[in-house]
């Protein structure tokens, strides 16, 4: 179990015309049973009603910093400006139309503190539909070589650029 002093942790959540899942994305974040993080939102210059979902959200959160694009940059170059701003210790990385179990962070923090050795962590996923029903139950991170990129956030050794 994790204890007062742990780790501050950035969540680095890149965005752009996510209206959809947005909500879902943001409130899995924020359900998080470890209370240590900080949840950088990289808006890339939405054009549809993201912009107004995340001043709400902002509103209500204290944890939630709130950077916006003043054009659209694509998603590599949002998640390096949010990385860029990054104060924790482990960068999780997160997308718009993703949803995170309570437990995620608690595990992988956990993990990652009792195992220095380890320099990623990653866990499986299932991928939905868009009624967010599964439609794959399981993939194997270390199959997806997408996954594997993804899975560098987590302990950056050498400068903060991801991609």
């Amino acid at each position: 179990m994790i204890n007062k002093s742990s780790p501050l942790v950035s969540v680095v959540m890149p965005v752009y015309n996510a209206q959809l899942y947005l909500s879902l994305a943001v409130k899995s974040i924020l359900a998080q049973t470890y209370k240590n993080f900080e949840f950088i939102i990289v808006d890339d210059a939405s054009t549809d009603s993201t912009p107004k979902i995340l001043n709400d959200f902002n509103k209500i959160d204290k944890r939630i910093i709130l950077l916006k694009d003043k054009t659209n940059l694509g998603v590599t170059k949002s998640l390096n400006i949010g990385v860029s701003k990054a104060k924790g210790k482990y960068i999780i990385r997160m997308d718009a139309d993703d949803w995170s179990y309570p437990e995620r962070f608690e595990l992988q923090v956990e993990l990652m503190e009792k195992n220095p050795s380890v320099i990623v962590s990653g866990s499986y996923i299932k991928v939905c539909n868009s009624k967010l029903e599964s439609i794959v139950s399981m993939i194997n991170p270390s199959e997806s070589i997408s996954f594997v990129i993804v899975l560098l956030l987590i302990r950056p050794q050498s400068g903060k650029q991801i991609y």
